[in-house]
């Protein structure tokens, strides 16, 4: 990934397919399930909002 291509993502806002999470726990799992039972999406783990 390019620097310009993870400046535009972190520029974004969550959204159904992308979240951002600080660090791996427990709302990390359940955004992990909660993307398995939609329609998919992205996880960046140690990002913060």
């Amino acid at each position: 990934m390019k620097k310009f291509d993870i400046t535009k993502l972190l520029l974004q806002s969550e959204s159904e397919t992308l979240e951002f999470n600080s660090s791996f726990g427990k709302e990390s799992i359940v955004s992990i399930v909660a993307f398995a039972n939609k329609k998919g999406g992205k996880i960046y783990l140690l990002v913060s909002d």
